[in-house]
């Protein structure tokens, strides 16, 4: 086997392994292996919604934090406060949805992690264990994005 051979299996050879680990009965792997596959599922989630009157299209992650906004090329003919309007309303409707996809990711990682916390040996719930480790994610692509100066909060020039 040469090496361009080596290389185009290996992609397929990683994948395998990474199942077979994943197969052995490993609570903490298991858990670890989910919360990876959500983060990645956290990451790709982008929500698209639109403005009642049609004005204004915006796209917010999993956290419903604006990603993008569009305009209609008739939107530019309405008044600040009917694009803003239609802006915050789109906003508003996507960082719902995306909320509540995200909350469907993220629940049933929650249960399972609480189920294994609760067995003997893994947590709270053990006399033995001294002190219980809470899980935590913390990813650094997911950390919160800080609030940026709006308009209103820079007062008069």
């Amino acid at each position: 086997m040469d090496q361009r051979e080596r290389a185009r299996l290996r992609p397929n050879y990683n994948a395998l392994c990474d199942r077979s680990e994943m197969m052995r009965p490993d609570p903490k792997r298991q858990q670890q292996a989910l919360v990876d596959e959500a983060l990645r599922k956290l990451e790709a989630i982008a929500v698209q919604a639109t403005s009642s009157d049609q004005a204004v299209e915006v796209s917010v992650d999993a956290f419903g934090v604006l990603i993008e906004v569009e305009l209609a090329p008739w939107a530019t003919q309405a008044t600040a406060e009917q694009l803003g309007s239609s802006i915050i309303e789109a906003a508003q409707q996507a960082s719902r949805l995306a909320h509540q996809q995200r909350d469907a990711l993220i629940t049933p990682i929650i249960a399972l992690i609480d189920a294994v916390r609760d067995q003997p040996g893994h947590g709270a719930a053990d006399p033995n264990v001294g002190e219980t480790k809470d899980f935590k994610v913390k990813p650094a692509s997911l950390s919160a994005v800080p609030r940026q100066p709006s308009l209103n909060d820079r007062g008069p020039s």
